[in-house]
């Protein structure tokens, strides 16, 4: 079991993910959105909730970090230096659920020393929680999960987020060509239908902090692999609003062993549980 310490924590986030979940509905399709600078889209409710969850977690540990896309400016880099620290997307897949398609989460990230050790992910779609840590295991809703690994085939979906660039697509071009790729509007979302085995696998190029977090934590808890395409990026020492200059791919085995053929990279990248367990304890 994971130290008193990070016990608590995981306690007081599911909390506080819970806490706004009639929130998060009732604002539904009706909250005022406009455009970043970067030109995501941004409701009300995104800056509603990021403020009372993390006043939430304040209440009892005031000495965390904590990150949220919409409470930092697009300048603003934070320093990881606490021991914890808190990352919230408080709604992935904004332009989803301003215009009343329920493909969208809040997501909850817990890093410790700079490793993701616990994510949680309120599923709109289907009104379920998703949460869990490589160390412990993926829990859907009410029950504990188990990886279920098969062939990747011609009936197998892959989450992906486009757009893609035109190199991208080359490199990609087998992929696009032969499965079902889904973009369901939530980043999170695929990484999480992937995690609990509704999706053969994901890809990201190019994500957020958040996401990323979200993706590595999920899919490892839930018994997929997960590859990073070049170096992995944790220990996070640092994290602002820009996209990381970061790759990856998460999935069966079948799956990330034909990813490592597309992508020619050596499959002695792929990240296993026991560095999360490692800062657990």
């Amino acid at each position: 079991m994971a130290d008193s310490k990070l016990k608590h924590r995981i306690n007081a986030g599911r909390v506080a993910v819970k806490k706004q979940i009639d929130f998060f509905h009732k604002q539904f399709a009706h909250g005022h959105n406009e455009s970043k600078e970067d030109g995501n889209c941004i409701a009300f409710a995104d800056f509603a909730i990021s403020e009372k969850i993390f006043t939430e977690l304040r209440k009892s540990f005031a000495d965390d970090n904590y990150f949220s896309e919409e409470s930092n400016s697009l300048d603003d880099l934070l320093e990881l230096n606490a021991r914890y620290s808190w990352i919230l997307n408080p709604i992935d897949g904004t332009k989803n659920y301003a215009l009343g398609i329920p493909a969208c989460a809040i997501a909850l990230n817990l890093l410790k020393d700079g490793y993701p050790v616990y994510a949680y992910v309120y599923d709109m779609l289907r009104q379920k929680m998703i949460e869990g840590s490589p160390r412990d295991g993926l829990i859907a809703g009410c029950r504990k999960t188990a990886a279920k690994p098969g062939s990747l085939g011609k009936h197998s979906r892959i989450g992906i987020e486009f757009p893609l660039s035109h190199e991208v697509c080359e490199q990609l071009e087998p992929l696009l060509t032969n499965y079902h790729l889904l973009d369901v509007g939530s980043s999170v979302l695929n990484s999480a239908y992937t995690a609990i085995g509704f999706f053969d696998g994901c890809l990201g190029f190019d994500v957020n902090a958040w996401n990323l977090s979200a993706a590595y934590t999920l899919c490892l808890a839930g018994g997929k692999e997960f590859h990073f395409i070049g170096d992995s990026v944790f220990p996070l020492k640092q994290i602002n609003c820009d996209a990381l200059d970061v790759k990856y791919f998460a999935g069966t085995p079948s799956f990330c062993a034909y990813m490592g053929d597309l992508c020619n990279i050596s499959m002695i990248t792929k990240e296993i549980p026991a560095n999360a367990e490692r800062v657990a304890r």
